[in-house]
């Protein structure tokens, strides 16, 4: 059993498309088919029930895979371990950030990169739990998260960048759409996509729903932008976004939300409170504090 045949399996299991998956891995379709197949034929028991239709993990294969990410993210901290070992890192920044946190800052990033040429950024694309996990380890030197303000940041140095508010996404004829706000109670039924697991919004959103009493049962995970807009435009779910970051939506026809009382979460930079910052990290904490300082974008 090969480590990459593992991380195909956690990629999938994340897409639960293959030619999605396929394009997150840079491999060819019919390559991340074969590969499945000869991991599951290592393991003795399949990963995933698959038709024309859909692709779904087994009861054995959701074990699996919850144990598959754990050896994946351990992986990864050796691999950025042996880094620091060989000094590749010495010149270099590994950036963490997922891929509803690249939208906000891109015109951050080509500035850093524009003001320091001779500093390697390594950005690595993960969600935001992994994200904190790795820069607490120090496998990661800093990460653009967003942080509910009811979760602990004690482990970290923050610099908050913006703050946002959650909205509902759904279609243009869904019987919500003419509304201005929405109550957990309006929506606690519907069948709602996030996307993963580890999702924030998802966490967060569970969290009020308990507090409230309401305990939904209809949701599902599709990470792919492009799958879940159909989905919502036909009135079979809805999805969940932040009122800054919408561009997704644009074009789309599909109307956007706030919840109230509103959910915020803040995007913030954070590195390990535990750890002194290199040269090359202290210069990207400068650029983004200096840049939404004079913007006036930055938390107050």
């Amino acid at each position: 059993m090969e480590i990459s045949m593992i991380i195909y399996a956690v990629t999938l299991a994340e897409n639960l498309n293959f030619s999605l998956a396929a394009e997150r891995l840079f491999i060819a379709q019919p390559t991340l088919s074969q590969q499945i197949r000869k991991l599951e034929s290592e393991l003795g028991f399949p990963i995933f029930l698959r038709n024309t239709k859909s692709v779904k993990l087994t009861p054995a294969g959701d074990i699996f895979i919850k144990e598959a990410r754990n050896l994946v993210f351990a992986y990864q901290r050796l691999k950025y371990a042996c880094d620091e070992i060989n000094h590749t890192l010495k010149d270099s920044v590994s950036l963490g950030m997922s891929i509803i946190t690249l939208p906000l800052i891109t015109a951050d990033i080509i500035f850093f990169m524009d003001q320091f040429p001779n500093i390697k950024l390594n950005i690595v694309e993960c969600w935001d739990e992994e994200a904190k996990q790795l820069v607490a380890s120090g496998a990661l030197d800093a990460a653009i998260v967003l942080f509910a303000d009811y979760e602990d940041q004690s482990d970290f140095s923050i610099t908050p960048l913006s703050k946002s508010y959650m909205c509902i996404s759904v279609s243009p004829n869904h019987h919500l759409a003419k509304k201005e706000s929405v109550a957990l109670k309006d929506f606690a039924d519907e069948r709602m996509i996030f996307a993963c697991e580890r999702s924030g919004l998802k966490h967060q959103l569970m969290r009020e729903f308990n507090k409230t009493g309401f305990d939904p049962q209809k949701w599902q995970f599709i990470s792919a932008t492009e799958a879940r807009v159909p989905l919502v435009l036909k009135k079979n779910a809805i999805t969940f976004t932040m009122h800054n970051n919408v561009e997704w939506s644009v074009g789309t026809q599909i109307v956007n939300i706030p919840i109230e009382p509103r959910m915020y979460r803040t995007c913030t930079l954070c590195v390990n409170s535990k750890k002194t910052p290199l040269l090359p990290t202290k210069h990207l904490i400068e650029v983004f504090t200096q840049r939404y300082l004079y913007s006036g974008n930055t938390v107050q």
